[in-house]
């Protein structure tokens, strides 16, 4: 199900414009309001559908065109912002769990800085690879993709490390080890969700 929305092509709401029940193919159609929202209901003849409290999964809904034989995939990306935000919570909240329990230290919280820095490569590589020839867009991906990876096998070592020196007294206990590691699994789940969400919204961030 949730590949076939996503293999979909992706239009805006502005693109419907003289396009009136027109469309040869299922397509997602992004909103970013409830305004524009009834706006593409109304034009695609769907209020009846919306009425009728048609079921949606998400922030991807499924609507069933009347003047069409084929879907219509409608969706907000507000919504999974909103769900992204409240994974990014949590795996903070594991973060700090890491470190607040009495009988932890603060020290687990270095990882952040590769929470910072992992997003970065990959933004500057979107950016320049427009402006290079095409075996220079590939080599700057490959260096960019190289660097995150590092970053991420960072952020999961540095609490190993922690952990196991100096071997009569570590740094932290390892269940604070655990909690930053299972922070660093949420917060890197979260952070490759938002580009894969907007890699074709800003930039070309379908680097993932």
């Amino acid at each position: 199900m949730w590949n076939t929305i996503n293999s979909l092509k992706e239009i805006s709401s502005e693109e419907l414009d003289g396009q009136h029940c027109s469309l040869q193919e299922s397509v997602r159609i992004k909103y970013a309001s409830n305004t524009e929202f009834q706006r593409i209901a109304k034009k695609l003849q769907l209020m009846e559908d919306f009425k009728a409290n048609v079921p949606r999964t998400g922030y991807q809904g499924v609507v069933q065109a009347a003047c069409m034989e084929h879907r219509i995939y409608i969706y907000n990306p507000s919504h999974a912002l909103i769900s992204l935000a409240f994974c990014g919570c949590v795996g903070l909240l594991f973060l700090v769990l890491g470190c607040a329990l009495p009988i932890y230290n603060w020290y687990p919280l270095f990882v952040i800085i590769f929470y910072i820095l992992v997003p970065i490569p990959l933004t500057v590589a979107s950016r320049v690879q427009d402006r290079v020839s095409a075996g220079g867009a590939a080599s700057c991906q490959e260096f960019a993709l190289f660097l995150t990876a590092g970053i991420i096998v960072s952020a999961f070592s540095l609490p190993i490390v922690l952990a196991r020196s100096p071997a009569e007294n570590p740094v932290i206990h390892w269940g604070a080890c655990g909690f930053a590691l299972a922070g660093n699994i949420t917060c890197f789940f979260t952070i490759a969700a938002y580009f894969y969400i907007h890699r074709e919204e800003d930039a070309r961030y379908g680097l993932f």
